[in-house]
């Protein structure tokens, strides 16, 4: 990686608050986001920065949920999906 994992974590945030702004109804149709329940990537930020995964797909619509905090804090920086499982929801959607 020719960038920080600071960094790297940094722009994926970045494109994922313009994907969730842009697809809030679809990823948080019920407005949860809050101290309770926290945006996720599925496929974690840590996992995509040491697999060396394009930010924009960590970012993207099919990698991101809503889910309790209490969830999200347990889970840290494992993933619950596998890469392959991700670009099949991504190739899915196009």
């Amino acid at each position: 990686n020719t960038i920080s994992y600071e960094e790297y974590k940094k722009l994926v945030w970045s494109i994922t608050n313009t994907n969730y702004r842009f697809y809030k109804n679809i990823i948080d149709p019920n407005n949860l986001r809050s101290n309770d329940y926290h945006l996720d990537h599925n496929y974690s930020i840590f996992e995509g920065y040491k697999n060396g995964i394009d930010p924009n797909i960590i970012s993207s619509l099919e990698n991101l949920r809503i889910i309790s905090s209490e969830e999200n804090l347990k889970k840290n920086i494992k993933s619950d999906i596998s890469i392959n499982e991700l670009h099949n929801k991504i190739n899915k959607n196009k």
